[in-house]
C-alpha cells in the first residue's frame, strides 16, 4: 500500500508517511535536532543550490511581502515555505493522498478524483495560504 506523501526526484521515489519524514529528506535527517540558526542556514543554503541559473529571490522575511507577487520567489521563513517554494521550481514532485491533509488541507478536492494530489499545481496557491496564516 502506498504511504501518504509521494516524493520523486529525477525519476526515484521515496515514500513517506508524514511531514517529518518529508523534512528529513528534501532538507536533511538532522533537520529537528538542529538550533534554530542551523535550520535557517540549512534552509538557505538549500534554497540556494535549488535555485542555481535561475532567477529567483531568496527571501526569508516576509512581514513585508506582496503575497499577490511570489512569481520568481523563494520563500525561505520555514521549513514549509521552503517545502513549498521548491515545488514551484519543479525540481521535485510532492505527491499526496487525497485523504490526508498535510499540505492540502485548503485544496478543493471535490473535483479530484485520483488518489494522489500533485501539490506542484498548487503550490503557490497553498504557499499563499500558509504565509497569511502565519504573518
Amino acid at each position: 500500500m502506498l504511504k501518504d506523501l509521494i516524493i520523486i526526484e529525477n525519476g526515484v521515489e521515496v515514500q513517506c508517511d508524514d511531514l517529518e519524514s518529508v523534512v528529513k529528506i528534501l532538507i536533511d535527517e538532522n533537520f529537528y535536532n538542529l538550533s534554530d540558526e542551523e535550520k535557517k542556514e540549512k534552509i538557505r543554503f538549500k534554497a540556494l543550490a535549488n535555485s542555481l541559473g535561475m532567477k529567483i529571490e531568496i527571501i526569508d522575511d516576509v512581514s513585508t511581502l506582496d503575497i499577490d507577487s511570489l512569481e520568481n520567489k523563494f520563500i525561505i521563513q520555514d521549513e514549509i515555505t521552503y517545502i513549498l517554494s521548491l515545488l514551484t521550481t519543479n525540481k521535485i514532485l510532492l505527491l499526496e493522498n487525497r485523504k490526508a491533509n498535510f499540505f492540502g488541507k485548503n485544496i478543493d478536492k471535490s473535483k479530484i478524483e485520483n488518489n494522489y494530489i500533485i501539490l506542484n499545481s498548487f503550490a503557490k496557491e497553498l504557499l499563499k495560504n500558509y504565509i497569511n496564516e502565519n504573518r
